[in-house]
Parts: C-alpha cells; sequence; structure tokens
C-alpha cells in the first residue's frame, strides 16, 4: 500500500467518523483480577515459547527416530562436546 492510499483510507475513516468505539470502564473487579495475575507464577509451559520450544523438541524426538545412524550418532557427538564445553567453564 503506497502512501497516498494509506492517507485516502486515513481520510475515509474520518470523514466517515468511526471512532474507537466505545471503551468500558476500568472496574474495581477489572484490578482485582489483575492483581491476582501479577502475584501468580507463570510457568513457561504456559507461554508461547513454552508451547514452542515442547513443539520443537517433539519434532526433534520425530525426526530422530527417521534419522540415518550415521547422522543421529553426529548429533550425540556435537552434543557430548558441547557439555563438556559447559563444564570446562
Amino acid at each position: 500500500m503506497t502512501k497516498q492510499e494509506k492517507v485516502a483510507k486515513l481520510t475515509e475513516v474520518f470523514k466517515s467518523n468511526q471512532g474507537m468505539g466505545a471503551v468500558e470502564e476500568w472496574t474495581a473487579d477489572d484490578e482485582g483480577k489483575l492483581q491476582v495475575l501479577k502475584c501468580s507464577e507463570v510457568d513457561l509451559a504456559d507461554t508461547a515459547l513454552g508451547r514452542k520450544k515442547a513443539l520443537q523438541q517433539q519434532q526433534f524426538r520425530a525426526a530422530g527416530a527417521d534419522m540415518p545412524d550415521d547422522e543421529f550418532d553426529h548429533i550425540v557427538e556435537l552434543r557430548k562436546r558441547k557439555r563438556e564445553e559447559n563444564n570446562a567453564d
């Protein structure tokens, strides 16, 4: 979308007087729910990042099951080396 098209679209929205819509007031109940969430512990598995990590691990296991032995052995060797490097630090 070009700048002219964006400006035309924005002008159209302003001319049609379309506002943001109704905004709900923040209530004491909303504040209470927020405070509960602030105090609660967030588990990584409950986040998008945690779910992505679990999916990648599942996919890796599936790929490893179908992987030729030499490739699998190579991955195991790389993992051993990395652990040795980390333990040396």
